[in-house]
């Protein structure tokens, strides 16, 4: 298993086959749910496991099982899956949202996914927040 150390910048490891891959080749992703997390994740697939998943509804949706799967037991690797709020944080750089995340403090966090506060990103800032809506 490839661990965090073991890969550069930009690289991560594709939740369905576990090959290392360079996640800025990576135009395809399921939506997979883990537990009860509200936001979405995404799973970005390396290229063969986007041809796998392009063959049938049955055999995507079965990629996205076991991306869950992997996600869901073996949460120290460093796996090519990021949420949707750490996109929109790094406007939808699939990079920077696998490197950074979304860098708020899990109270926030979840206040966000739960519509209990508003993000918003003024250019060029920092992020904030609000409580309410």
């Amino acid at each position: 298993m490839k661990s965090i150390q073991d890969l550069d910048y930009g690289h991560a490891l594709c939740p369905n086959c576990r090959n290392k891959y360079d996640l800025s080749t990576s135009p395809s992703y399921v939506l997979i749910s883990i537990g009860e997390c509200r936001d979405k994740i995404y799973a970005f697939l390396c290229q063969r496991c986007d041809w796998e998943a392009g063959k049938s509804v049955s055999q995507r949706e079965n990629i996205a099982s076991c991306c869950a799967n992997n996600l869901r037991w073996e949460h120290d690797l460093f796996w090519a899956a990021v949420s949707e709020l750490a996109l929109r944080l790094n406007n939808w750089d699939v990079v920077a949202a696998r490197e950074f995340g979304c860098g708020l403090p899990k109270v926030i966090y979840d206040a966000v996914i739960s519509g209990e506060c508003d993000l918003w990103m003024p250019p060029c800032t920092h992020i904030s927040y609000s409580a309410g809506r």
